[in-house]
Formats: structure tokens, sequence, C-alpha cells
């Protein structure tokens, strides 16, 4: 007959695991028997969790600052070494097969490609030093195979780093963050170069930071070194980068006031009651050329000899323009399943423009030249609109096209007495010594002020509102990633037999498939886009509370106030 002791879990009488297989063996049999245990007590089915990724970068810096917490003074143990040994090995791996294609540049030498980074790679995704990745690699990567080792420091005692976070230097608060974007932002405006030794004599003219002095009253060297080196751990920490910036957006003051405005009234519509809310309608241009392709990602063997490479792309070929529009849902039902597709987030019905530029040059260079104003006006006015149900607030860029006035007169090709006449005919007062260009000026300032744009005209006769997104923000249009998602289906379908009419027909493809089954990625795209919007918008109220306005020398001329007369702030003492 069988005992209990015969069944007991105790460890006694049994060998312990010693090996990295052994133990491996070990851990994937408790992962087992926790599965199976899961199984069991949910009823025989395991429950799905689904993780939710941070969404802004708030939220991700809080997580990243929470798990590195989490690892400071964390043992290193065999399974972390196998994984940064295994990650080394795909990194070169890569840089291997990179090296292997042999490409060469136009004048047929072969490209030499830059070896990676691996230690500062691996290091920033593992969150370990640069001192335990070197004893992890040299254990591992010896000549001799049978001498190599996986390096741990578990149940030795041995901890990297130091565990307790200590008091910064610079706090990282969102008060240090405002004061030094104004500095740089004020240092880069002027065209003046700013280093971390502006930045400590920055901070401590504004008493964030303190440093000894010698006698003389200059700062105490050692105390200069370790300022210098706190105040570049808290730029790094900020995010904030040296050298040439490439891409910059220049921050004009038309910029700023247009991107107010627009995000002004855009939170407006959007926060107002359902019953007088306006649909959202994103509209745009965009073009695809005939030998488009998206087989940047495609495999290939670099082993075979008889693979085919070609060695140029054919030329880009011919391209089809074309126009649609993009509606959020309607604001004023309630969203369930069952709701007609017209209420639904979608592409406009019918809105599809779409037509092969014939003209010359008109396949190459900028695409916005061939639209035109009255091409455009009459697409607005016989597609769009009529299929726009619902008092909606059209938004698009600002090409030239969207804003055409057909009243306008084409000033470039009127004389003189031409312009002078029109503007008697209009009613403008006109002095006896005015130049042509004194009168282009007046025309210009007319039409600016007193002739409407023709779309807007038409929109607002119907009960719409337009509304121009600000320079250089295609991120706030949702319409930029509907390109996106479409064109990348038209280039991935790309073969050699591809010709311009095959490429109309995929692109008719998936705009139909698109107004059928995308109304829910398309409301996730509107809302992507309305939330970057709503961030924008709170961060220039926090900027506007935060920041007392300072105006400069020019803004100062602007306004009539001379050079020569000091302007003095009133501040009240709010003690």
């Amino acid at each position: 007959m069988e005992s209990d002791d015969d069944y007991s879990t105790s460890t006694q009488g049994t060998e312990v695991p010693n090996t990295p297989v052994e133990r491996a063996s070990e851990d994937r049999e408790d992962r087992r028997v926790s599965a199976r245990s899961a199984v069991n007590s949910t009823g025989g089915r395991v429950q799905k969790v689904q993780a939710y990724l941070p969404k802004n970068l708030q939220a991700l810096s809080q997580m990243k600052n929470h798990v590195t917490n989490q690892l400071k003074g964390s043992a290193i143990d065999e399974n972390l070494s196998l994984r940064v040994i295994r990650r080394v090995l795909f990194i070169q791996e890569t840089h291997l097969q990179q090296c292997a294609k042999k490409k060469r540049d136009n004048k047929g030498n072969i490209i030499r490609h830059q070896k990676p980074a691996i230690a500062k790679q691996v290091c920033a995704e593992f969150g370990i030093g640069n001192s335990q990745y070197s004893k992890i690699v040299t254990s591992y990567f010896t000549q001799d195979s049978q001498q190599r080792v996986v390096y741990s420091t578990a149940g030795r005692g041995l901890k990297p780093g130091n565990a307790t976070a200590k008091e910064r230097r610079i706090p990282l608060t969102v008060e240090n963050r405002l004061l030094m974007q104004r500095f740089i932002r004020q240092k880069r405006a002027n065209r003046e170069r700013v280093t971390a030794r502006q930045v400590v004599d920055f901070l401590v003219e504004k008493g964030r930071l303190y440093i000894e002095r010698d006698d003389n009253g200059a700062f105490e060297k050692k105390g200069i070194e370790t300022a210098c080196r706190a105040v570049r751990r808290f730029l790094d920490a900020l995010g904030f980068v040296g050298g040439m910036r490439s891409g910059n957006l220049v921050q004009t003051k038309s910029v700023l006031l247009q991107k107010e405005n627009y995000l002004r009234e855009f939170i407006a519509n959007r926060e107002a009651p359902a019953e007088d809310r306006l649909r959202e309608v994103y509209l745009g241009e965009s073009y695809v050329h005939e030998h488009y392709h998206r087989n940047d990602d495609s495999l290939w063997d670099p082993n075979d000899d008889q693979d085919i490479q070609y060695s140029k792309a054919p030329a880009k070929g011919k391209r089809y323009c074309f126009a649609a529009a993009i509606q959020g849902p309607d604001p004023r039902v309630v969203q369930h399943d069952g709701l007609a597709k017209e209420r639904k987030a979608g592409l406009v019905p019918n809105s599809l423009w779409a037509f092969c530029p014939q003209g010359r040059g008109a396949n190459t260079g900028d695409y916005h030249k061939v639209f035109d104003g009255e091409n455009f006006v009459n697409w607005w006015k016989t597609q769009l609109l009529p299929n726009l149900h619902q008092p909606s607030l059209i938004m698009m860029d600002n090409a030239s096209y969207h804003k055409f006035k057909s009243a306008a007169p084409k000033l470039g090709k009127m004389k003189k007495q031409d312009i002078k006449e029109w503007l008697q005919g209009k009613g403008v007062p006109l002095q006896d010594n005015m130049t042509a260009l004194d009168l282009r000026e007046s025309a210009r300032k007319y039409i600016k002020e007193s002739i409407p744009m023709d779309c807007v005209k038409a929109a607002e006769e119907m009960g719409h509102k337009v509304l121009f997104t600000p320079p250089y923000h295609s991120d706030l249009q949702p319409i930029e990633l509907v390109w996106a998602l479409v064109k990348g289906n038209v280039g991935r379908q790309y073969n050699k037999n591809t010709t311009m009419k095959v490429v109309y027909e995929r692109l008719i493809a998936e705009f139909h498939k698109l107004e059928q089954d995308g109304h829910q990625l398309i409301e996730k795209m509107v809302d992507q886009c309305a939330s970057l919007a709503k961030t924008m918008y709170e961060e220039i109220l926090e900027a506007d509370d935060d920041e007392d306005y300072v105006s400069t020398d020019e803004e100062d001329e602007e306004e009539g106030i001379p050079n020569n007369v000091e302007v003095v702030e009133e501040v009240q003492d709010s003690g």
C-alpha cells in the first residue's frame, strides 16, 4: 500500500537543478501548471485581458520612469543575459545582411554601411549600464566556444547600480521645463548659440542653481564642472538635443495666430451641445504615380545567386491626381450598431475626383499645379456640397485654389488705368498722386476684405462653415492618414505589369472599399487628430497662463511705440 509520503511535495532527497537547461525546463513546467490552474479557476476558459499602451508622452514618461525605478538594483540573471546576447546577435545579423547586398552608388562604388552602435542600443532597450553590458558580452563572446559563460549575479549578492533614488540638483518640474523652453526659444529666434554653459548662467541668474564662488567672485572650477554635468543631465531628461535642426517650423506671429484661431473654433464646435454642433468634414488632394510601389520590405535571399536584382527602379511615370472628403459621425444622433451609413463616419459619398493630368510637365514637380480655382470650385459645388446632408464644419488647408475668388480681377495683367477705373467702380477713395504699386496694394486690400471666396460663399448659403487649418500642421488633418492608407494599399499591389489603367482600377477599388467598410477606421482617424488638437489647445492655454508676454522692438514699432520710450509693466504684488 502506498503511503502519503510518496506524494509529498517536499524537496528532501531530490536533486535541485543547477544547470541553465534544467532550470529552464523547470520554469517551463511551472508555467504550464500555472496555465492549467488558470483555466480550471475560470471554468475551463482563459480570461483575455486587453493591454492599452499610453497614448500621450506624459503618460508614457510616467510609465517609463516607473519601470526604470523598478529595474534599479535588480540582479542580472541568466535569462536577462541570454536575451541581451540574442539581441546583440540579431543586430549584428542585420548589419551583415546589409553588407552582403553590396549596393552601389551612382559612381559604381560599393556603399559601405556604418557599424551599428550595438552597445548603446542594447543598453537603452534592456535598461542596463555599460559595465553590465561589457561583462555579459565578454563572458560569452570568447575565442574558445567551450569557455563561453552566461553572466549572472543572481544568488551571489551582487546588484548593479544604486537602487536609492537621489534628489536631482535641478528638479524636473513643469515650471522648469517651461522656463527652459522660453529661454532656448528666445535664443534660437535671435540666431544665438546656446549650449549647456549658457544654460548654467541662466539658471544661476534665475536662482534655480547655486554654485560656490571664490574670493574674486568667479565660479569655483570644481563647482562649475559639476554644475555643467548636472545641467546636461537635466537637459537630456527634458529631451533637448544639440546640433542643427532640420525641417524646423518657423513659428511666426501669423502662423501662431492662425493656429490659435483654428483650435479655438474647432474645440468650441466639439464642446457645443449636440443639437448645435456642426458635423466635421475634412478634404484634401493627393496623387499616386504609375510605378509607385511599397516593396521595400519584400523578402529576399542573400545567398541566392540566381535571384533577379533590378539595378534601378523604373521612372515614376505619369500620375493620377485625386481629391476626396471624409466626415465624422453625425453629432445629432445617438451612435449604435444599426445606424444608417450616412450617419456614420466615413468617406463622403460621390466625393472622389480622380484624373490623369495631360499637360506638359503636369506629371512632374508639385502636384498642386494641376488643380486650379475653377475646377476645384466646380468639384466643390457639384460633388461635395450636394452630398453633405447636415450642417457641417468643412476643414481644408491653405492651398491657393481653395481660396479662389472668381469676382476678383487678375491684377498682374491689368494696367494702371484699368486698376484705377476698377477701384473707382467699387467706390474705393483714391488720391491723385497714387502710383501703380499703391493702386495694386489698394486693390489687394479691397479684394481681401470685400470679395468672399467662392467656396466659402457657396458653403454658407447651404448652412455650412469653412475652417482653414493652420500652415505646417498637416497632423491636424485626418485626410492625410486616409491618403497614407489608400496609397499604401495601391503600392503594395504593384508588379512589373502595372499600367496606368491598372493603377486607376486599384485606386477606385480602394476608395470603394473605404466607403463600404471604413466607417470605424475613419472615425478613429478623426478622433486621433481631434485628440491632438485638444492637446495643442490645452498647451496654448497653459503657456498663456504661465508666460508673461514681453514685446520685442519690432513688435513695438508695429504698434507705433518708439524705441526710445521705455515701456514699464506694472506688476501687482501678490502679497
